[in-house]
């Protein structure tokens, strides 16, 4: 697979090793009852539904996933077209995950390595079917959820709380995009799929499967078994990785989405696609190149030595422009509601301008009704002392409306100590670094 690529085209080798891992669309092959069981009805594009770069460090003791979006808008390395028109190579921008539908895997491997500087060791590739097979024969992935996820798109549906998911319902879980709640789109996605993949592999390294030479050898024939591969990835190699990988837990995984400048960038015959942040991608991928950490320490540097930024706002889901808030003061210490009203204002919420007096209280509150519960967090946030309380109907001792009311109502209590700044900033609230640990319930 790799031996049709010039090795004067790809980057220099480093420290650690990296896997393309690949989840293909394609439903060739699957007969209309297949399709209904894995729920994946309607035409597939033959493209790459989902990207991970996984880095093994050279010590053995740290694995990073970077997760690369489907729809990211990249130079294609020169290719031909599939469908064998011209006499040369042609050189255009696409969606990457287009690249396996225009050049098959070498072409995604080498538009993949222009991209990010990495050189790729090996390539795994899976569709629908070989994803439940593989799953299956690693005996299941563990998931959890804080809330029920139900989605009519994929046929997920899975009550809050653990769960050990078979290849079906792994498949259906990976693929959701559209649970109701949390991180929306591919970048929710995204999560869950890291999510997945560090039950599946700290479940693996944390048992007998990765130290018992037998378990191991069936484990790396179901990969041989599900996925198309790259010549190197033989049985011997396989069995190798596994070996690597004991003992890996959810604290040594790390997961990162590519930073995005533009999540909506039109571009004829390709629709919406997304553009990188080259700057914070260009610094990602430095460090899987340097064999570094992603989650980084308060002293680490960059790769090129220098220094990381200073401490900044706590990011958050919600743009704060967009959450209006009335100030209540019950502090008991005069000038407090101003001052927190000032406060909120200067971080970026849309407040009154005018606190109103509210009743004495030791603890401060943020009130809020069931369609503003992303947009209370963001505000909790900036208040880290604040509880929630959800209001399901308006109430008539107050002279405000609570359902359907976008403001959100904040009563400031004795036990106000500042309001800690906040930006909205998606890169880092939906796909920032993160340890397994941080993505343990979803």
């Amino acid at each position: 697979m790799f031996g049709g690529i010039p090795e004067e085209e790809r980057p220099a080798a480093g420290p650690g090793l990296n896997i393309l891992l690949v989840g293909s669309d394609t439903r060739e092959g699957l007969s209309k009852a297949e399709k209904d069981r894995l729920h994946v009805g309607g035409a597939g594009c033959d493209c790459a539904d989902v990207m991970m770069l996984v880095h093994l460090s050279a010590q053995r003791d740290r694995v990073s996933v970077v997760s690369v979006p489907r729809d990211s808008y990249l130079p294609f390395a020169p290719h031909r077209e599939p469908d064998g028109t011209g006499d040369s190579e042609v050189r255009h921008s696409g969606k990457v995950n287009a690249a396996l539908k225009h050049g098959g895997p070498p072409l995604l491997v080498r538009s993949v390595e222009r991209a990010t500087g990495v050189r790729i060791d090996h390539y795994a590739e899976w569709d629908f079917g070989s994803f439940v097979r593989a799953v299956g024969g690693f005996g299941g992935a563990p998931v959890c959820t804080v809330r029920p996820m139900r989605d009519r798109g994929s046929g997920l549906s899975l009550s809050a709380g653990a769960h050990m998911l078979d290849g079906l319902r792994g498949l259906r879980y990976v693929r959701s995009r559209k649970i109701g709640w949390g991180v929306p789109g591919d970048m929710g996605r995204m999560r869950r799929q890291q999510h997945f993949m560090a039950g599946l592999v700290s479940g693996l390294a944390g048992s007998v499967a990765f130290s018992d030479p037998g378990r191991l050898a069936d484990l790396a024939q179901a990969v041989r078994a599900s996925a198309r591969v790259d010549e190197g990835l033989d049985l011997p190699r396989l069995v190798e990785l596994g070996e690597r990988l004991y003992g890996i837990g959810r604290g040594d995984m790390e997961f990162a989405t590519v930073p995005i400048a533009d999540f909506d960038h039109h571009v004829p015959g390709w629709g919406s696609t997304l553009l990188w942040d080259d700057v914070a991608a260009g610094r990602l991928f430095d460090r899987i190149r340097a064999d570094l950490p992603l989650v980084r320490e308060p002293d680490d540097r960059e790769p090129d030595g220098q220094e990381p930024d200073g401490q900044e706002p706590v990011p958050v889901l919600v743009d704060p422009r967009s959450i209006p808030v009335q100030v209540h003061d019950g502090s008991g210490r005069d000038g407090t509601g101003a001052e927190a009203d000032r406060a909120l204002r200067a971080t970026g919420f849309a407040t009154t301008g005018t606190p109103l007096p509210a009743e004495p209280s030791e603890g401060t509150v943020i009130e809020h009704g069931p369609a503003a519960e992303r947009a209370a967090r963001a505000l909790a946030t900036a208040l880290p002392s604040a509880r929630l309380r959800l209001i399901e109907t308006g109430d008539p001792d107050r002279d405000f409306p609570v359902v359907g009311e976008p403001t959100l109502h904040v009563y400031v209590g004795a036990d106000y100590q500042g309001v800690r700044p906040v930006r909205y900033d998606r890169n880092t609230a939906e796909g920032g670094a993160v340890t397994g640990d941080e993505l343990a319930c979803l």
